[in-house]
C-alpha cells in the first residue's frame, strides 16, 4: 500500500484534473479558441476589432461573412461572462493545469521518480508561451478560409437539429485529428511543425502544453468540415478534443479497465506514441479516440517488459525553444541542398526517415527508407545528461519566465485594454520571443548568455520606460492615445509594476549572468563525463538489444 503522502497527492492529482475539465467543460470552450484571440473581455464580437482589420484591410466580402456568423455566436453578458450554461470560462481552468504539472512534479518526487528536470519543464511551457502569443495571429489565419467555406460552399445547414450537428461535429473532429496527426508524423514539413511537441525526452503535463507556434499542421484536415459544422462549433470541438489530450500526458496513471482502453485514447496509449523506442514509431494518433488507430492499423498496445524512451531521433540536447521549433526545418533545409535539383524538392513532402543516396561508381542516386535504430545506437541514444545548474541561475531563469508568462497572461486575458492595435500585441510576442531563447541560452549554459540576456532585459526595461513616458497624454500625443481614459488609472498601476519587475530583473541579469552562464572548468569535467558514462550505457544497451532481436529472429526461422 503507497504510503499517505502519495495517495494524498495522486488524490489531489486527480482532483485538479477532473475540475480543470469541468471548468473548461460545455460550450465555453468556444470562447477561448474562437472569439478572445479576437476581442479582449468585455468587447462586443465584431469585425471592426484592429486584429481583423491588420488580416483583412480589404476583404470586405469575408468581412461580411464573418458578421453574419459573429451574430449568431455565443455573446457576453454585461459581467463579461458567454451565456452558455452558466460554466465559468476557459481561462478559470488555467489554473488548475499549472496546479496539475505542480502537483505531478510533487508526486514524482514523493514516489522518488525522476520524471521531470526544471530546465525541460521551463522549455516545454516556453513553447506553450510562444504559441500563446502567437496564436491571435495564427488562428484567424485557420479561421478566415474555415468560416469562407462554410458561408460560401456548405452542402447542408445543420443548425435546425442540433443534436445531429454536435455528433457529427465531434466525430468529424476527431477523425480530422487522426488524419492530421498522421500525416504530421509521415509528411516531412508537416513534421517539422509537429516535432516541437515530441521533442521532449520527459513525458509529463508539462509535455502537453509543449506546442508548435504555428498550429498550422492541422489545418488541412480540419477545412472539410466547414462544408457542414459552423465555425464556433467547430472550434468548440477542437477545443474539447485539444484539451481532453490534456490528462493523458502523464506516466502516473497505469491503464485504465479495458472498455475504456479499448475504445479512448488513454495515458497508456500515448505514452507509446511519444516513445522513440523502434516499436513505437509512428501508432497511436488518436485524439479522444482510439478506435480510429484500431480501424486503421496504426494501433500499438503498451508494453510492460520494455520501458518506454521519449524524445525525437535523435534527441534535440538543447532547452532552447527556437532550436526547438527550427530544426527540423533547417535538417529538411542541409538534406535539399545535398540532394539534385530534380529530386531535392520531394524532401519537403518525403517522409522524415527517407532520405536520397547519392550512386556510387556511375549509378542512378535513390530513395531509401531509413528506420529507426534501435535504443542505444548513437543516434537514440538511452538518455542526454543534464547539465550543471547553479541555485542563482535556476532562481533568476524561474523570475525571467513568470515575468514573460505575466506578459502573455495580462495582454490576452487583462482587462486593462479595451483595444489593443496590432503594435501591442507584436510587442508582447516579441517579448516573450526573446526572454524563452535567453532562458534556453542560460540553461544550455551559452557563454553568449552572459552578454545577450543583460542586454535584452535593459532593451525590454527602456521599452517599457517609453510607453510609460506617454503616459497619460491628450488623444493622439503619446503611445498609448489609442487607451480609454477610463482605463488609465488601471494602466498606470500596471505599468509601474512592470517597470519596477524589469529593473530588478536588469539589474540582477547584470550580476546573474556573467557569473554564472558559462561553466566552470569542473562543469566542463563532469559534463564530459556525464556524455562518456552515457555513451557507454547506450552502447551496452544497444548491444543487448540488438543480440536479442537476433535471437528471436533465428527462433522464428
Amino acid at each position: 500500500m503507497l504510503p499517505v503522502g502519495q495517495q494524498a497527492a495522486e488524490l489531489a492529482l486527480w482532483a485538479c484534473l477532473l475540475l480543470a475539465l469541468f471548468y473548461a467543460g460545455g460550450g465555453n470552450f468556444a470562447v477561448l479558441s474562437a472569439f478572445n484571440f479576437l476581442t479582449p473581455a468585455g468587447i462586443p464580437l465584431t469585425s471592426n476589432h484592429s486584429l481583423w482589420k491588420l488580416t483583412l484591410p480589404t476583404t470586405s466580402l469575408l468581412t461580411s461573412a464573418i458578421d453574419e456568423w459573429l451574430e449568431t455566436a455565443p455573446q457576453r453578458d454585461e459581467a463579461g461572462a458567454v451565456e452558455l450554461g452558466g460554466l465559468p470560462l476557459f481561462e478559470e481552468a488555467l489554473p488548475f493545469f499549472f496546479l496539475a504539472v505542480s502537483l505531478e512534479m510533487a508526486l514524482s518526487w514523493l514516489q522518488g521518480r525522476r520524471h521531470w528536470s526544471y530546465q525541460a519543464t521551463i522549455a516545454s511551457l516556453s513553447a506553450g508561451l510562444l504559441h500563446e502569443a502567437a496564436e491571435g495571429f495564427c488562428r484567424v489565419l485557420t479561421l478566415v478560409p474555415y468560416c469562407f467555406i462554410h458561408e460560401h460552399f456548405r452542402v447542408v445547414d445543420l443548425s435546425g437539429n442540433k443534436a445531429l450537428m454536435w455528433v457529427v461535429a465531434f466525430v468529424g473532429v476527431d477523425i480530422g485529428f487522426y488524419w492530421s496527426h498522421r500525416l504530421a508524423h509521415e509528411v516531412n514539413l508537416l513534421w517539422a511543425i509537429h516535432q516541437v511537441h515530441h521533442s521532449s525526452e520527459e513525458f509529463n503535463l508539462a509535455t502537453a502544453l509543449r506546442q508548435n507556434i504555428t498550429g498550422f499542421d492541422d489545418i488541412l484536415c480540419f477545412l472539410p468540415l466547414a462544408l457542414l459544422v459552423p465555425p464556433e462549433v467547430h472550434q468548440t470541438h477542437m477545443t474539447v478534443n485539444l484539451l481532453f489530450q490534456f490528462w493523458i500526458h502523464t506516466r502516473h496513471i497505469p491503464k485504465l479497465p479495458w472498455p475504456i482502453e479499448f475504445v479512448f485514447n488513454t495515458p497508456s496509449h500515448h505514452r507509446v506514441h511519444h516513445g522513440r523506442n523502434p516499436w513505437c514509431i509512428d501508432c497511436n494518433y488518436g485524439g479522444t479516440l482510439i478506435i480510429w488507430d484500431r480501424l486503421f492499423g496504426t494501433f500499438c498496445e503498451e508494453r510492460e517488459d520494455d520501458a518506454i524512451v521519449y524524445g525525437i531521433v535523435p534527441p534535440l540536447k538543447s532547452f532552447e525553444p527556437w532550436a526547438a521549433q527550427l530544426h527540423h526545418l533547417r535538417e529538411i533545409g542541409r538534406r535539399m541542398s545535398r540532394t539534385p535539383a530534380p529530386e531535392a524538392a520531394k524532401h519537403i513532402v518525403a517522409g522524415p526517415g527517407r532520405l536520397w543516396v547519392a550512386g556510387k561508381d556511375g549509378k542512378a542516386g535513390r530513395w531509401k527508407d531509413f528506420p529507426v535504430p534501435e535504443l542505444g545506437h548513437r543516434a537514440n541514444p538511452v538518455a542526454t545528461p543534464l547539465r550543471a545548474l547553479p541555485t542563482p541561475l535556476a532562481l533568476y531563469t524561474l523570475l525571467s519566465f513568470s515575468v514573460a508568462t505575466a506578459a502573455v497572461v495580462s495582454s490576452s486575458l487583462g482587462p486593462a485594454f479595451e483595444e489593443r492595435p496590432p503594435l501591442v500585441s507584436i510587442g508582447v510576442a516579441a517579448f516573450v520571443g526573446s526572454a524563452v531563447w535567453t532562458i534556453g541560452l542560460l540553461h544550455d549554459r551559452s557563454p553568449a548568455a552572459a552578454a545577450i540576456e543583460p542586454a535584452r532585459a535593459l532593451v525590454a526595461l527602456a521599452v517599457c520606460a517609453w510607453v510609460a513616458m506617454g503616459w497619460p497624454a491628450p488623444e493622439g500625443d503619446g503611445p498609448l492615445d489609442w487607451l480609454s481614459l477610463e482605463r488609465v488609472q488601471a494602466l498606470g498601476w500596471g505599468l509601474q509594476s512592470a517597470l519596477a519587475v524589469l529593473a530588478v530583473q536588469a539589474a540582477l541579469s547584470a550580476v546573474v549572468c556573467p557569473l554564472y552562464a558559462a561553466e566552470t572548468a569542473a562543469e566542463k569535467e563532469a559534463w564530459r563525463l556525464a556524455l562518456a558514462e552515457q555513451g557507454a550505457a547506450s552502447k551496452r544497451t544497444f548491444e543487448a538489444r540488438t543480440k536479442a532481436a537476433a535471437g528471436e529472429s533465428k527462433k522464428r526461422r
